[in-house]
């Protein structure tokens, strides 16, 4: 029961040595590597939730401008990243433009991505 719950595709060469190492009575050990076996024909995990393109490149940008801000000082010694401070009028803006809506705030991820997207891409200290 155990190996029908944990095996994964990754575990199908111990498998395989398993079984040609394999001297004990067929007739005992067979239906034990039949549900193994069953196990690891099973399709692997499948990702619930993938997001598209279109996000993944706009999440990247937001990365690449946070970066531009990011500068290391040294507190104690130690190095420690700090950003220059985000504006976020306009995510502060874009709230309010749902007042009407019955939830009015974005989620926190929304308001931070609103927030950069804001920051010009050519941004000096």
């Amino acid at each position: 029961m155990t190996a029908r719950r944990t095996l994964t595709s990754s575990d199908i060469p111990y498998f395989l040595n398993l079984i040609a190492a394999n001297t004990s009575d067929w007739e005992t050990v067979g239906p034990k590597f039949a549900a193994m076996a069953a196990a690891l024909a099973q399709p692997g995990y499948v990702f619930k939730h993938v997001d598209p393109p279109e996000t993944v490149v706009s999440q990247a940008e937001r990365y690449q401008k946070l970066l531009k801000r990011a500068k290391v000082i040294y507190i104690d010694g130690a190095p420690m990243v700090r950003f220059e401070p985000v504006p976020a009028l306009c995510a502060e803006i874009a709230e309010e433009a749902l007042a009407d809506k019955e939830w009015p705030l974005l989620d926190l991820h929304e308001f931070i991505g609103k927030a950069i997207d804001g920051v010009p891409d050519q941004w000096q200290p």
